[in-house]
C-alpha cells in the first residue's frame, strides 16, 4: 500500500540561540523543542511519501511554499482509497528556527 507521511513544525526563537547552530556541542534538540511552539494545526510542514503515492500529473500547478497547497495535498490523499495518510507530528518532530523575520 502507498504511504503519504506528513508533519508539522516547532517554531524556536532562534534569536536566543544564534551563536550556534544543530551542529555546535552545545546545541540540545530536546531543550529546543520543549521550549518552542508547535506551529498551526492546518499546516503540514514536510511530507514523506512512497514512490508511487501521488500522481504528480493530475495535481493542479501549485507554487510549493504558498498558502493552502498542503491542504489541498493532504485533502487530495485522503480521497485516495490505497493510500494510507500518517500525521507524524509526534514521532519525527523537526523544529523551525524561526527569528524576527519569520
Amino acid at each position: 500500500k502507498e504511504f503519504l507521511i506528513v508533519g508539522r513544525r516547532t517554531n524556536v526563537a532562534w534569536s536566543l540561540n544564534a551563536s550556534f547552530d544543530a551542529t555546535y556541542e552545545g546545541f540540545n534538540f530536546t531543550t529546543n523543542l520543549e521550549n518552542g511552539n508547535l506551529f498551526y494545526p492546518m499546516a503540514e510542514d514536510y511530507f514523506i511519501m512512497s514512490k508511487n503515492a501521488i500522481d504528480w500529473a493530475n495535481i493542479p500547478p501549485f507554487v510549493i511554499g504558498r498558502a493552502a497547497y498542503d491542504n489541498w495535498l493532504v485533502e487530495h490523499a485522503n480521497l485516495q482509497p490505497n493510500l494510507d495518510v500518517i500525521d507524524a507530528t509526534n514521532t519525527l518532530p523537526v523544529i523551525h528556527q524561526d527569528d524576527e523575520r519569520g
